[in-house]
């Protein structure tokens, strides 16, 4: 009988012990604990030495793993989208560019300045012709030299926080709408040729253009802060401009009825409306 008993004794003491759930901590301490509750923010336990004491809390960015008493452990990944409270949440500042600017002729490059909630200006910059030149056996076509500017405001949305502390909004995150204004001038040569008809003879010769354009667009977008450092920005929008080219070509050529890249927008419509559109991705690097 007593045999009996110790034995009864040793297998409830036992399942006691494999009774707890081990808490992970991300500073790599280890708490043996008993889970009372796992929550979208917060995660509600006891101590196991102390189940009739108090209920502790502890925020899920604290934790890594936790080990269930019945074997299953539960990990917690890090959201790369997440903003800690490093010196970083603190930065108001950015330097952008747009990778792939080259790809289209331009290399452009921006800055961004947080002045209060929800306001940032924006201003952005670009050198044309430089990149890959997509008519490679051509000597003129796409020989251009120039430069653009935009300069805009960002109106943030409301911005999604979460008031247990478990991830914050950095003040250039989130989506915006921003109005836009647009400058871009260039110039570039071109081959164009004429064909007598009496002789039957064509003849070429260089035809050299200036470009000017100027537009107004209305953009929405949104950013997003990546592991406390890098600042992706996608942006589409559309507006109002105008355009002007001049060259010494004997073909009336002073505009052209026809879409219409300025490197900063792209002008889709005719002379008589002339409708912009624009749209990009930027990543940038927060600054103080």
């Amino acid at each position: 009988m007593k045999k009996l008993i110790l034995w009864i004794f040793v297998i409830v003491l036992g399942l006691n012990l494999s009774a707890q759930d081990i808490l992970q901590k991300t500073n790599k301490a280890k708490l043996e604990v008993k889970i009372i509750e796992i929550g979208p923010d917060e995660i509600k336990y006891k101590n196991y030495n102390d189940l009739e004491g108090p209920v502790y809390v502890i925020y899920r960015r604290d934790v890594t793993s936790i080990q269930l008493e019945n074997g299953e452990t539960i990990q917690f990944e890090k959201d790369i989208l997440e903003v800690s409270a490093s010196p970083n949440a603190h930065k108001k500042n950015a330097i952008m560019i747009d990778p792939f600017s080259p790809f289209v002729r331009h290399i452009g490059f921006g800055y961004q300045r947080w002045f209060q909630p929800g306001l940032i200006l924006e201003a952005k910059a670009g050198i044309i012709g430089i990149g890959v030149n997509p008519n490679r056996f051509d000597n003129f076509k796409d020989e251009k030299k120039g430069a653009f500017l935009t300069i805009g405001n960002k109106m943030m949305f409301k911005q999604l926080t979460y008031s247990k502390g478990t991830r914050l909004v950095h003040p250039l995150a989130g989506a915006y709408f921003k109005p836009q204004i647009s400058f871009s001038y260039f110039t570039n040569k071109e081959l164009e040729y004429i064909y007598d008809t009496l002789t039957w003879v064509t003849t070429s010769y260089v035809v050299s253009k200036t470009h000017i354009s100027a537009a107004f667009n209305l953009t929405i977008g949104k950013q997003w802060l990546i592991a406390d450092v890098v600042l992706l920005d996608m942006f589409v929008g559309a507006g109002y401009g105008f355009a002007n080219t001049k060259s010494n070509s004997i073909y009336n050529n002073l505009y052209e009825d026809t879409p219409s890249f300025y490197h900063s927008h792209l002008i889709v419509g005719g002379k008589n409306f002339p409708l912009t559109l624009t749209s990009g991705i930027s990543l940038g690097v927060l600054i103080k």
